[in-house]
């Protein structure tokens, strides 16, 4: 909580309201009342929006939300943003926010997260800041980002946790190119995660390392036959079509985003 009390002082000085957002799943419910139970001690005078991304709600877990005082809720509905599950939730947000920071959180992270850093960030020209996941560094899961991904280990991050800059996302393609990935392929470990790496691709600021609990051990038998991620694409799709994506691919690497 201590933490939590610094970062908001350092966003009220930075900030004239501080958007927070977060997935809602039935699921991961009492993590997120328990962040915002934290964030309405803390707040002080600080003016927070949060902003619950769903594609359905409960009446029962609107109402607990709705509760917690002093704290500014809006339901976006993503469901014509988003086809899958609350995890990918997250890429609407580039659609959808209209203020200049957008800060995320997954409400089911076990993640220690510096709040503090979040805010005192200077992202320039970069379209996300996030944590540099260290369990990726050493083998056999540096072979799935380099291999697999295409992303050097160094730079691949973790997706729990991440500040949005939606000033320079606006009308960049970043949800086109997520819509691009998300359409052809599908991956063995932390598929969102993959994504969220392949849609901000060398637009993103390394906020700090974090270490985080990868459960997918059971996929790592497959790393060593994945020589590229393109290998991973539906394999049921006519060739032309894998043509056509080879080439917006090349198109997106080229002239970015």
């Amino acid at each position: 909580l201590c933490q939590l009390a610094n970062f908001l002082k350092i966003a009220r000085n930075k900030y004239t309201t501080i958007s927070v957002f977060f997935a809602y799943s039935k699921d991961a419910q009492s993590g997120l009342i328990s962040i915002l139970k934290k964030l309405q001690i803390c707040k002080g005078n600080a003016s927070i929006d949060v902003h619950i991304l769903n594609k359905g709600i409960d009446d029962a877990d609107k109402n607990s939300i709705l509760a917690i005082d002093g704290l500014r809720c809006f339901f976006d509905d993503v469901t014509s943003y988003i086809s899958k599950d609350a995890d990918y939730y997250k890429f609407a947000i580039p659609q959808i926010a209209s203020c200049d920071i957008a800060i995320y959180i997954d409400p089911k992270t076990s993640l220690e997260i510096d709040f503090n850093r979040l805010l005192t960030l200077e992202l320039g020209d970069y379209y996300v800041g996030a944590y540099h996941d260290i369990t990726f560094d050493g083998k056999p899961l540096s072979n799935y980002t380099e291999g697999v991904l295409g992303i050097s280990h160094y730079l691949y991050v973790n997706d729990d946790c991440a500040v949005f800059n939606i000033r320079a996302l606006k009308g960049n393609g970043a949800y086109d190119r997520f819509m691009l990935y998300d359409s052809f392929t599908s991956y063995s470990i932390n598929p969102s995660e993959a994504l969220f790496n392949l849609t901000f691709k060398d637009r993103i600021l390394i906020i700090g390392d974090i270490e985080s609990d990868t459960d997918d051990t059971g996929a790592l038998a497959e790393i060593e036959e994945e020589n590229s991620f393109l290998n991973k694409w539906n394999r049921e799709k006519r060739a032309q079509d894998r043509v056509e994506v080879v080439n917006k691919i090349a198109d997106f690497e080229k002239n970015g985003i």
